[in-house]
């Protein structure tokens, strides 16, 4: 069964280790402390290459499996597994982000904050979870994936494809 889903499982892990990247260079580039401002701005350019991994997996699965015609529903469930690939392996790489990575990444959400009055202590602590944080993720992964998984095969159909 998992044979036939090793491309979405391949890219699911490529992913997995692209973000792991991508969050070690905020954390030395200080997105994390000094400039924890900035983070949020920053990680909205995540989706570009977000959108890149699905081009590339669908385009993956289109050659290894469908001998390069991929009918748009074919995209559309790869696309969708690939997304339950990604959920299944977000716990794991938020916590080696959050608890190994940058283990006070929690506490300087908490104090900037409280700093700019956004939150009081009490509320800031609440929101700035581990918990919180994946279950956030967990859901825009999700909603995510589903709009990609809806709309990426449509620009990687091929003109002679019989796309019913």
């Amino acid at each position: 069964m998992f044979k036939d889903y090793r491309v979405e499982i391949k890219w699911a892990i490529y992913y997995s280790i692209f973000l792991l990247i991508w969050f070690v260079t905020e954390k030395i580039f200080g997105l994390h402390d000094e400039r924890i401002a900035l983070q949020q701005n920053v990680s909205f350019f995540l989706l570009i290459p977000t959108v890149a991994f699905y081009v590339l997996e669908m385009v993956n699965k289109r050659k290894q499996f469908y001998s390069g015609r991929m009918t748009y529903f074919q995209g559309f469930i790869s696309g969708i597994i690939y997304t339950v690939c990604i959920m299944i392996l977000t716990p794991l790489v938020q916590f080696i982000c959050y608890f190994i990575i940058s283990p006070g990444y929690f506490k300087n959400l908490v104090d900037y904050s409280v700093s700019t009055g956004v939150y009081n202590n009490v509320q800031a602590a609440q929101q700035f979870t581990f918990g919180n944080f994946l279950f956030i993720n967990e859901v825009f992964i999700m909603l995510t994936g589903v709009v990609f998984a809806a709309f990426i095969p449509l620009f990687l159909l091929s003109a002679n494809n019989d796309n019913k």
